[in-house]
């Protein structure tokens, strides 16, 4: 889907020239759409016309396009359109524009999963789905070098969620809608609305357990569901409903043989075979596909799929094995098959603190996993209300783990104001290498101290300041979710999955990523498995 809108030029021609061999559907003066993505359906009614791509998650047997022309005609304005399918379960991009070719809105889900590009060209403004009509219009081009310190920065090779590494280049925000409205162009973004924590008992575990189900169920395929069965706790589940409402035949696992080296051909090999057993169990076949770095045609293979990886604004290794992944289920696969995937459960129920990383020296795997936990408790309600009053410092915690990490400065931070301390454990979660609060911004010579600097008051002005005036311990967990969705799950691990299946038109779907599930984690507390109870990490689950 391509958007050009231009107060000064003809749209339609212009299009022609960065659209060519693409459907056009909706020309005029001063706005023009033109599609050719697998997946897209074009809804045409007496006022609008919607072009729309992804999928809607419904739990009734209404068939999207009807669900969408209902809502369409109930709504009467673009805004008010926008308002109610925000509120809408799925995983899509959207542009609706009126009869008259003069109003027109675009936007995604409410998670921002389906990426639009934008950017000012030629007296216009081009808004996609993918880099490419934007790029070629950028000549030369030229790097945006705070998203590029954040791509070197931080774990999982990502821009921010508003931006690109080229300059200039942006992406919809979160919670944010484009508006073309009578020759003028606009953006606005929903506000985020922080959730306070509530106190959790065993009815809850009830809860969790209904909005898990329900999740996976209203994402499921009636012919043909895969899973990408990594043998841990998240996979695991969804597998487990997935087998408890559907035929075993109709479910395949998969996983991938990381054959890296000659050294060690399956690096991974304690992980298919513990999958195996929980396959075996299920009673569903497990799939095997080769991740083989080692052939000579591993190098061509990367060049091969670049193109696509560059156009949807992706730079990570790990895409090799999700391009795999997608190229076997697209062989072996029916067409109306999904996809299913265990990602974004770490960080939605321990902020990424649940890999038994915190400690390796120890050979006791649940000790290990206590050490997630302690670190974990550093970013809880408990702990920041010790940064706020200054005593965070004479934590037992604190001073183990960050004597451990050698990340604590004391001098640094002595003439802190509780304002400044605040800013600095939050920009901690987020932009250090490290992430444990008050550790060193850059560990791998990457950016200089000016860089440092220029880096943080860019992602705290542009992010996280607007949410500053709101925030207490009661609504921090609230919070780090939010701005995951903006960081964390902007890199490679949770797009790469995506990516290859766009092309092919495929669906798939992540069943943690859920509107209902999101809001019960923003509010579940620190003793469900977020801080030092002896509870497991992933309690709920």
């Amino acid at each position: 889907m391509i958007v050009f809108f231009s107060e000064n030029k003809n749209a339609k021609n212009y299009l022609k020239g960065i659209a060519s061999g693409q459907s056009s559907y909706v020309n005029s003066s001063s706005i023009a759409i033109a599609e050719q993505i697998p997946n897209s359906v074009v809804v045409e009614l007496d006022d609008f016309c919607a072009f729309f791509w992804g999928e809607l998650y419904l739990e009734t047997s209404n068939k999207a396009v009807e669900f969408f022309k209902e809502l369409l005609n109930s709504c009467g304005t673009l805004q008010n359109f926008v308002e109610v399918i925000k509120n809408i379960e799925g995983h899509f991009a959207c542009c609706v524009v009126d009869k008259l070719n003069t109003n027109a809105v675009v936007f995604t889900d409410k998670f921002g999963r389906t990426e639009v590009f934008y950017s000012a060209i030629d007296g216009g403004y081009v808004l996609s789905l993918d880099l490419c009509p934007i790029m070629e219009s950028k000549r030369p081009v030229q790097m945006n070098q705070m998203a590029l310190a954040n791509f070197f920065n931080v774990y999982g090779y990502f821009a921010p969620k508003k931006e690109t590494i080229y300059q200039s280049v942006n992406r919809l925000d979160v919670g944010e809608a484009c508006f073309i409205t009578n020759g003028k162009i606009s953006f606005r973004t929903e506000p985020l609305k922080l959730l306070k924590m509530e106190e959790m008992g065993e009815s809850h575990l009830e809860e969790y357990a209904d909005i898990f189900q329900r999740s996976v169920e209203k994402r499921a395929s009636d012919n043909q569901n895969w899973i990408y069965l990594s043998s841990g706790w998240d996979s695991s589940s969804i597998l487990s409903v997935l087998s408890k409402n559907h035929n075993k035949s109709s479910i395949r696992a998969l996983i991938g043989n990381m054959d890296y080296s000659e050294r060690t051909i399956g690096i991974n090999k304690f992980e298919i075979d513990r999958a195996r057993l929980i396959a075996d169990f299920f009673e569903v076949n497990l799939e095997i596909v080769d991740f083989n770095l080692r052939v000579e045609d591993a190098i061509t293979y990367f060049q091969n799929i670049s193109k696509n990886l560059k156009e949807q604004h992706i730079y990570s290794f790990s895409s090799f094995n999700f391009y795999k992944l997608a190229e076997h289920v697209n062989t072996y696969g029916s067409k109306d098959s999904v996809v299913f995937a265990g990602e974004i459960s770490d960080g939605i129920h321990n902020f990424g603190f649940s890999q038994s990383a915190t400690i390796l020296e120890h050979p006791n795997l649940e000790f290990r996993e206590y050490s997630d936990k302690m670190l974990c408790y550093l970013f809880s309600p408990s702990f920041f209300e010790l940064v706020k009053s200054g005593g965070f410092e004479e934590d037992f915690i604190f001073k183990s783990l960050s004597h451990r990490l050698n990340s604590y400065n004391a001098d640094h931070y002595k003439n802190f104001s509780s304002e400044d301390r605040v800013k600095d454990f939050l920009l901690s979660m987020f932009v250090s290498p490290v992430r444990m609060p008050f550790s060193k911004k850059s560990v791998n010579g990457m950016l200089s101290s000016r860089g440092i600097e220029e880096h943080e008051e860019h992602i705290w002005q542009n992010y996280f300041a607007p949410l500053i005036k709101d925030l207490d311990g009661q609504n921090l967990y609230s919070f780090y979710l939010n701005q995951y969705n903006r960081f964390h799950w902007q890199g490679g691990s949770v797009r790469c999955f995506n990516a290859p299946y766009h092309q092919m038109g495929r669906r798939t779907t992540f069943p943690f990523w859920d509107s209902e599930l999101y809001e019960f984690l923003q509010k579940m507390p620190e003793n469900f498995g977020r801080s030092l109870e002896m509870r497991p990490t992933k309690y709920p689950l």
